[in-house]
């Protein structure tokens, strides 16, 4: 198994463009949560671009996904629930995958789960790139949709566009 390296998962998840996330979370989501996972999303998705679903008699249950890169979370987060009861679904529950980091997520997850009176689970960069080896598919999903935002640094010169870390005494 070809392992990904945690500092790659982490520059390719920093220059990934939105379409291509969306399309990674849900490759990588549905390798690590099965079957019930399903992928709904698209452009004017009514804010689901995914649902995992429990059973038939649980559908009022469901939890909804929303892949965004999207710098202000928290106004992305609030959206996603106002369009999802605009076209008639009854949120309970939503997963907010982004690449950035999410300083105090609890803390985070708590303000918008008080606020939009739906259960809020945030998933940022550290969880993905901690997860990113799970499983083969996984792995499969980085080549697929994250590799491609850090072929950069296989032409002569494409690790200079990357700031340079000051030097430690």
């Amino acid at each position: 198994m070809n392992i990904i390296d945690h500092r790659l998962a982490e520059i390719a998840l920093e220059y990934v463009e939105g379409h291509s996330f969306e399309r990674f979370v849900n490759a990588f989501y549905s390798a690590l949560t099965g079957i019930e996972f399903v992928p709904l999303g698209g452009i004017r998705d009514g804010g689901a671009d995914a649902v995992l679903e429990r059973g038939m008699f649980e559908a009022a249950k469901q939890t909804y996904y929303q892949a965004s890169t999207a710098e202000n979370y928290r106004a992305k987060v609030r959206h996603t629930v106002r369009r999802l009861r605009d076209v008639g679904r009854d949120p309970r529950s939503l997963t907010y995958v982004t690449p950035r980091p999410i300083q105090n997520i609890d803390k985070e997850e708590e303000i918008l789960t008080r606020d939009t009176d739906v259960f809020i689970r945030i998933r940022d960069r550290r969880w993905i790139v901690s997860q990113i080896n799970h499983n083969p598919a996984t792995i499969a999903a980085f080549h697929s949709f994250l590799a491609p935002s850090v072929s950069f640094l296989t032409t002569i010169g494409g690790a200079t566009i990357l700031r340079a870390r000051p030097k430690r005494g």
